[in-house]
């Protein structure tokens, strides 16, 4: 829902999607991908 809710395409694989990847590396050895409902393929589903 998260790709689909953000109007500008480009703007969101080049400037959101990076902000959230870094967001959760920063926080990967604290949380589970699982715990907070991301597959582990979430990169991949959210790229459009």
């Amino acid at each position: 829902m998260l790709s689909y809710l953000f109007p500008n395409r480009t703007e969101w694989n080049n400037e959101m999607l990076p902000q959230l990847d870094n967001l959760l590396k920063k926080y990967l050895p604290n949380i589970s991908l699982k715990h907070i409902g991301f597959p582990a393929n979430w990169k991949d589903l959210l790229t459009r």
